[in-house]
C-alpha cells in the first residue's frame, strides 16, 4: 500500500513497484491525482486522509479484502510547512502558525501513527512484513529554513526506532527511508 502515492516521491515508489510485479494499492488525498496513476500502472486507489484514525482502518480493511492482505505499508505522505508556492529560502516566520503547527503535525506524525497502528494487525495475520516511513534529513536535527517539519520528521525517527524494538518480535519490520527530492514536482 504506497500511502501519498499520487505525487512526489509516493508517485515514484508506486510506479516502481510495480515495475517489480507488485501488487499495488494508492491510498491519498488527492483523488483525481491518485486515480489516474492507478489507471496509469494497474493499480488500486482509495481515499484516505492519514489524519483520521477510522479511515485508516477502513481503508486498509478493505485492501485485505480485495487483495487477500498487506505485506507492505509505506508512508511516504507529508508536508512542509510552507506552501510549494513560497521559495523554500523565504522567510520561514510568517508560516509558524497554530494552523500550519496542527496541519503538520496531523499529516507527518497522526498519519505515521496512525497508520502503524491501523497495520499492525494485518501484518500480523500475514506473520509479518514492512511498515516504510517516509524519512527526511531534516529530522536528524533542526532545519531552521521548515522548523516543523524538521520537528515531525524527528517524531517520525523516534517513532521508526521505538516500534522497530516492538514489532520485530512479530516478524514486522520498521523503518525509514529519506530518498530526496520529490521527483515530479508534485
Amino acid at each position: 500500500v504506497g500511502v501519498g502515492g499520487a505525487r512526489g516521491i509516493g508517485g515514484a515508489t508506486v510506479r516502481e513497484a510495480t515495475k517489480l510485479g507488485g501488487t499495488v494499492v494508492i491510498a491519498d488525498v488527492s483523488d483525481e491525482r491518485g486515480a489516474e496513476i492507478a489507471n496509469e500502472i494497474g493499480a488500486t486507489y482509495h481515499h484516505l486522509d492519514i489524519r483520521n484514525r477510522a479511515e485508516w482502518e477502513d481503508v486498509l480493511g478493505k485492501v485485505v479484502a480485495d487483495k487477500g492482505g498487506i505485506d507492505i505499508l509505506h508512508i511516504s505522505a507529508a508536508v512542509l510547512t510552507r506552501p510549494a508556492s513560497v521559495p523554500v529560502f523565504d522567510d520561514p516566520l510568517p508560516w509558524l502558525t497554530e494552523e500550519n503547527w496542527r496541519r503538520s503535525c496531523g499529516i507527518n506524525v497522526d498519519g505515521v501513527v496512525f497508520g502503524t497502528m491501523a497495520a499492525i494487525p494485518h501484518l500480523e495475520a500475514r506473520g509479518g512484513g514492512m511498515i516504510l516511513l517516509g524519512m527526511s534529513g531534516a529530522g536528524y536535527g533542526g532545519w531552521a529554513l521548515a522548523p516543523f517539519y524538521s520537528m515531525t520528521k524527528a517524531s517520525v525517527n523516534s517513532w521508526m526506532r521505538a516500534t522497530a524494538e516492538l514489532l520485530a518480535a512479530k516478524n514486522i519490520k520498521v523503518t525509514t527511508a529519506a530518498p530526496g527530492a520529490p521527483t515530479d514536482g508534485g
